[in-house]
């Protein structure tokens, strides 16, 4: 049987499982890291809007309008529009 329990490894090296694990006998465990993501706070205040645009995607912007001019779609549907 495999059970998949979410737990933290604590720098002491103690597993501590966030819910209640009682196991009967002994019991092979695998175990897998996994590593947090840490946003720093300055990253994440930072409006992705006011980032810079390189002059490849500022074309891209500038030629958006023309473009769906000439491919127009229907959003309810995924067939091209009339």
């Amino acid at each position: 049987m495999l059970n998949t329990v979410r737990a933290t490894v604590t720098p002491s090296g103690n597993i501590v499982f966030d819910e209640a694990v009682h196991l009967v006998r002994p019991t092979a465990v695998l175990v897998t890291l996994l590593e947090d993501a840490v946003i720093e706070p300055s990253a994440a205040a930072e409006d992705p809007l006011s980032w810079p645009l390189t002059e490849a995607e500022k074309q891209v912007w500038d030629d958006f309008p023309e473009f769906r001019k000439q491919h127009p779609l229907s959003l309810d549907s995924m067939e091209p529009g009339e």
